[in-house]
């Protein structure tokens, strides 16, 4: 069972003021003038150090058991060549759960073999779960998928979604709903953790910026009751959402060309149309984690691309006096300004002075590891002390990646936001061993 430890906020609080030392030191020391460069780079400072501190005002959520007993809570998981070994280890995850959904609906969309249903049909005979459904189609899509599930439970006052690749922790369900004990609660975003984050030194890198991306991103726009994305591994929604826009999440279009992506993005929007979107930080998953580069790429830059179009659909939709349309307003001018100051970071300076200045580079590794410093407030029960420590030691590699993923593949996603097919999936891309 995941837990939370207590006092890990000091680290986190500590490293912030030695990076504020780090900037002074630094400004003094390359004889920076204050033009618009030193401007928006303690902007961009301020921007972090407002995150970091916002994760942490997250609030805990609690729920009496008659108030959770009151959901119908409906389980929809699609299939699309998934590693049937990995599939298993979800399902049995769902009976392990302190609060068992009512109902799982699985949908095969077209996979090449039928393993996942054999998986399925053994899982079955043991479980205890009072319904469990499975449905195969023709490929046609993850929305198509998981609208078999929708139209077919139209008494769910919950769903929740779960990827065929992610493995519950025993709370999950249970911490999931509670935050719908408040009604102006539409959607609520697990916390993902990697599943094969051992298996190579990019799964670690990996694992370390994902979860810090729920557990500072995600948190910091949860305290604000908006978080802008409830990860499609493991999310929560209110059924009246859902079917209210159901039509309109099967046939939303970017430029004429219909979308098959970004299904958790668009999902929250339609969610934060209606009320707030929270993050449970207790509610925990496993997912597995691109092995290899190209796997990465591919994933990042589908990410990417749902991230325009996504950002462009809130901000034409959602009134500027709602908190998030400011939000998105900042990630797409951060963007804006990173696409010139990420060059000037890494080409203009060195050639100024001829060398990597010494304490900009211990600027961006203190920077690193003050934004990753809640990695190690997560007590993982896969995973030791040393282990976890071991991986949070790495984030000035992580960081590195970042730059890769979230600036170089960034201007990827710009350059083909329209394109609409998913480049992974075609066959089984990874798997956990038996």
């Amino acid at each position: 069972m995941v837990s939370t430890r207590k006092n890990y906020w000091i680290t986190g609080f500590v490293l912030c003021l030695l990076l504020i030392g780090l900037i002074d030191y630094k400004l003094w020391q390359l004889r920076l003038p204050i033009d618009w460069f030193v401007a928006v780079n303690f902007a961009s400072f301020a921007y972090i150090v407002s995150m970091i501190g916002l994760s942490y005002a997250n609030p805990t959520y609690g729920a009496t058991k008659r108030e959770l007993a009151k959901f119908k809570v409906a389980v929809v998981v699609p299939v699309y060549n998934e590693d049937h070994v990995t599939f298993r280890a979800m399902l049995d995850s769902l009976d392990a759960q302190t609060r068992q959904p009512d109902i799982v609906y699985v949908i095969d969309d077209g996979s090449k073999t039928l393993e996942c249903r054999d998986a399925f049909r053994a899982w079955r005979t043991q479980s205890d779960i009072t319904r469990c459904v499975f449905i195969r189609q023709q490929n046609a899509g993850k929305r198509s998928a998981q609208a078999q599930a929708f139209r077919r439970t139209p008494d769910a006052s919950i769903y929740v979604t779960v990827d065929s690749d992610t493995v519950l922790d025993e709370r999950a369900i249970e911490e999931g709903l509670k935050p719908f004990a408040r009604r102006e609660v539409m959607a609520v975003a697990g916390l993902l953790l990697g599943l094969n984050d051992r298996k190579n030194l990019l799964t670690r890198l990996v694992d370390l910026g994902f979860v810090t991306s729920f557990l500072n991103g995600r948190a910091a726009y949860s305290a604000m009751h908006s978080v802008a994305v409830c990860c499609g591994g493991l999310a929560f929604y209110r059924g009246d959402v859902i079917r209210k826009y159901l039509d309109e999440y099967l046939n939303h279009t970017v430029l004429g060309v219909r979308t098959t992506y970004g299904d958790d993005r668009l999902l929250t929007n339609f969610a934060l149309l209606e009320g707030w979107t929270v993050l449970s930080e207790a509610s925990v998953g496993y997912t597995l984690l691109p092995e290899n580069i190209k796997h990465l790429t591919k994933q990042r830059v589908r990410w990417w691309r749902s991230f325009f179009w996504g950002s462009d659909f809130l901000l034409r939709r959602f009134s500027m006096r709602r908190l998030i349309w400011w939000l998105v307003a900042w990630q797409m001018i951060s963007f804006c300004l990173y696409t010139v100051i990420v060059p000037i970071a890494l080409v203009y300076l060195p050639i100024r002075h001829h060398e990597w200045p010494v304490v900009y580079v211990l600027y961006m590794i203190a920077l690193a590891y003050a934004r990753d410093a809640r990695y190690m407030s997560i007590k993982r029960p896969d995973q030791s002390y040393w282990q976890q420590l071991l991986t949070y030691l790495m984030a000035p590699l992580s960081m590195v990646l970042h730059v890769y993923l979230c600036t170089v593949l960034s201007y990827w996603g710009l350059a083909s936001f329209w394109k609409m097919d998913w480049n992974t999936r075609s066959k089984v891309e990874v798997g956990i061993e038996a």
